[in-house]
């Protein structure tokens, strides 16, 4: 049995996938199941080698389902990791305090814990620039923007109730038991009064007008409001962390706009300004040197 792996969805992200498998590979992520859906550029010849040997599983996914990709993985993978962390190919994950498997050993009688993402803008870039996500984007948000009460979990696999389960950001696990922070708090504990109105605001669909208001409302107040989700958390990111390059530059934001199209009134130009936050300069990864930059 892996002690733990990372499960996620791809399409047309050929530029980013060995620079983000050898990063989590180096965090202590022992395998990955990667769901390939209908990619068109050389994304998944780049994986081979990883599957070759035997560090990933690379499944043909034919569902438009992030939903469908937690559900599958649990049920055919649930036996083969002591932990599944469920991430995309624009978040990294890690610990301040090393690698990932000696934090998580201390959160074992929990079902899941969850981490807060700290996200990134496009550190003025407008061009994709030359090398990996890690070395160019050094620029985010602050930590305490409403937005980072957002953020991804790491599992137990065996305990995930998929029949309940909802939201790939929390899943509902057996018996009613609960998530944990790195605190092992409930990640619903302490909730700030912007974070309440927010979930209340977010009850409609992305392409309500009421939805769109609230995003454009959100331009003017972007440290009050966030009308892109409803499940916001207590903010903490002392242990472990999700670096959510959630933009990049503008033409990179625009190649993600074409993958979703499907979601037209979510990811356009009010996304990326919303998002585009470059306060605080993070260089944890300035000087790492990957081998997946788009020039090698």
């Amino acid at each position: 049995m892996h002690y733990l792996s990372v499960a996620s969805p791809f399409k047309d992200e050929g530029p980013y996938l060995a620079e983000w498998i050898e990063f989590h590979l180096e965090q202590g992520v022992e395998h990955f199941y990667l769901y390939n859906h209908h990619s068109s550029d050389d994304g998944p010849s780049l994986v081979q080698p990883y599957v070759d040997s035997g560090v990933v599983t690379l499944i043909n996914w034919d569902r438009d389902s992030k939903h469908g990709v937690v559900k599958h993985c649990i049920e055919n993978f649930k036996e083969a990791s002591r932990w599944i962390a469920f991430i995309d190919l624009d978040e990294f994950l890690y610990s301040t305090e090393g690698r990932l498997p000696e934090l998580l050993t201390e959160y074992e009688e929990h079902p899941a814990l969850f981490v807060h993402w700290l996200c990134f803008g496009s550190s003025h870039y407008v061009a994709k620039p030359t090398g990996g996500v890690l070395e160019n984007f050094l620029w985010r948000a602050d930590e305490r923007w409403l937005r980072n009460g957002q953020g991804k979990s790491i599992v137990n696999p065996r305990e995930v109730d998929i029949s309940k389960t909802r939201s790939v950001h929390r899943m509902s696990y057996n018996h009613n038991a609960r998530d944990v922070d790195e605190d092992k708090l409930s990640p619903d504990s302490g909730v700030g009064f912007a974070a309440q109105i927010s979930r209340l605001l977010f009850k409609s669909s992305h392409d309500s007008l009421y939805a769109q208001i609230a995003k454009r409302l959100a331009l003017l107040l972007p440290t009050r409001i966030d009308p892109y989700s409803g499940h916001h958390a207590r903010i903490t990111h002392k242990r472990i962390r999700i670096n959510h390059y959630i933009v990049k530059s503008q033409e990179e934001y625009f190649g993600k706009m074409k993958r979703m199209s499907r979601w037209p009134m979510k990811y356009n130009l009010t996304f990326f300004k919303y998002h585009d936050r470059n306060e605080v300069r993070d260089d944890r990864f300035a000087t790492r040197s990957p081998r997946s930059s788009s020039d090698s």
